[in-house]
């Protein structure tokens, strides 16, 4: 899939919904707030709530505003849908792509996550004075042409960069970072 497609496929995505759930959703591939739909070498988080929508805009506010030192270990971003119900990255190999527990190749993911987790929180320290939260095996991801392993999902930065009305305000989440 083309970029051109990929766009389309996404603003197409956050126009499916039925009662404010999206029509598209992968169960095995879900977590509270969004679910993940693989598609044509690319990763669609639609949001299953307005607390998903946060957190998409999260990730792609986070992304532009952070330093290089952090993007390093996080999955860039590639493209977010107008109302925020979709954002787009590369496809990446994820912890349940790797076999069962107890395996080598598992385990070897594991590993490669836990060493990535603790790259993900040096730097965000380092640039923020703060941590990152819910940085478990399942949020990271190896890019197989690489074998570089990133943080998938630190959506969870909406929760800190909140209104009074409990809903993601990028302006918020700037002065977070700058304030950490």
């Amino acid at each position: 899939m083309n970029v051109e497609q990929m766009i389309e496929r996404a603003e197409k995505l956050s126009q499916e919904y039925t009662d404010g759930r999206p029509d598209t959703r992968d169960f095995k591939r879900e977590g509270c707030y969004r679910t993940c739909n693989i598609s044509g070498g690319f990763a669609f988080k639609l949001a299953i709530n307005t607390s998903g929508i946060g957190c998409n805009r999260a990730e792609w506010d986070f992304y532009a505003m952070t330093t290089d030192d952090v993007r390093k270990v996080l999955a860039k971003p590639r493209y977010i849908s107008r109302n925020g119900k979709v954002i787009v990255f590369d496809c990446l190999t994820m912890a349940s792509d790797t076999g069962k527990y107890g395996t080598p190749e598992r385990g070897e993911f594991v590993r490669m996550a836990e060493e990535c987790a603790d790259a993900v929180l040096s730097a965000v320290r380092k640039a923020h004075n703060e941590g990152i939260c819910d940085l478990h095996q399942h949020n990271f991801g190896r890019d197989d042409g690489t074998g570089k392993m990133v943080c998938t999902d630190y959506g969870a930065l909406a929760f800190r960069a909140e209104d009074d009305e409990c809903v993601y305000n990028r302006d918020a989440l700037h002065q977070a970072m700058i304030s950490f």
